[in-house]
């Protein structure tokens, strides 16, 4: 299904590239597997198109390499032992290096379901480039937060930002 999100996610990215590039601009659309929701999109060096959706079954990651006509195989975010039943991880951002690594800051609706304080937390994982799989979440600062966000620098640093009170920031 083609919806309004997918659109807008999509040629935003395409627009971006084609900053970038010299190549006359064109738009492409193309739906967002499993019938997710795109929540961030982002192009690295090489011009590879890195996807973050949400679908029923949770947050995935798929790749393109051909300009969007194909997209890789999805892959999920939260790995098997993170998951709990009811427990739901949204993304909130994506950095992406210029060799291709993908960092990706979640949070969860702990809250709701009246889990731990320390569970409510900003988790993070990545994908190295030629990885099958990301690393198990990690759980950044075990306090109730929001507003996660991450930036990648020239030199691959990771800074991570987030509001728990206050205004918190991580670098890697």
């Amino acid at each position: 299904m083609l919806t309004v999100a997918t659109v807008v996610a999509v040629v935003a990215i395409f627009l971006a590239d084609q900053t970038v590039h010299a190549a006359a601009p064109r738009v492409t659309t193309v739906p967002v597997p499993a019938g997710g929701q795109a929540m961030a999109a982002k192009t690295d060096a090489e011009g590879t198109i890195h996807l973050l959706f949400d679908t029923s079954d949770g947050p995935h990651y798929a790749s393109s390499r051909d300009d969007g006509q194909t997209l890789s195989k999805p892959i999920p975010l939260v790995d098997q032992a993170s998951r709990k039943p009811g427990l739901e991880f949204i993304t909130w951002d994506m950095a992406v290096t210029a060799e291709g690594a993908v960092h990706v800051a979640l949070g969860n609706n702990a809250w709701k379901l009246k889990l731990p304080q320390d569970e409510w937390g900003f988790f993070y994982t990545r994908l190295m480039p030629e990885e099958k799989a990301f690393l198990p979440l990690n759980n950044i600062n075990r306090k109730p937060s929001e507003g996660f966000s991450l930036a990648v620098g020239e030199k691959g640093v990771v800074t991570a930002v987030w509001m728990a009170d206050k205004l918190y920031a991580n670098v890697s």
